[in-house]
C-alpha cells in the first residue's frame, strides 16, 4: 500500500481501513520491533562473519 493510497482511504473511509488491511494496526504498533530485531540479526551475522574470515585465514577452518 502506497502513502498516497493510504491517505486517499483513510480521508475518505476511515472505518473501513483497518477492516480491509487486517495487518495494518499490527504493523502500526510493532513496526519498531522488527527493525530492532533486524539490526541485532545484522549485527550478529556481521560479528559470525568477521570470526569465520579470521579463523579461515589462520587456517582453523
Amino acid at each position: 500500500m502506497s502513502l498516497d493510497d493510504y491517505y486517499s482511504e483513510v480521508t475518505t473511509r476511515p472505518g473501513e481501513v483497518l477492516r480491509k488491511y487486517a495487518l495494518l494496526e499490527y504493523a502500526t504498533l510493532n513496526w519498531h520491533l522488527h527493525v530492532q530485531n533486524s539490526k541485532r540479526l545484522k549485527t550478529e551475522e556481521m560479528v559470525m562473519n568477521r570470526l569465520r574470515d579470521t579463523w579461515e585465514s589462520e587456517g582453523q577452518l
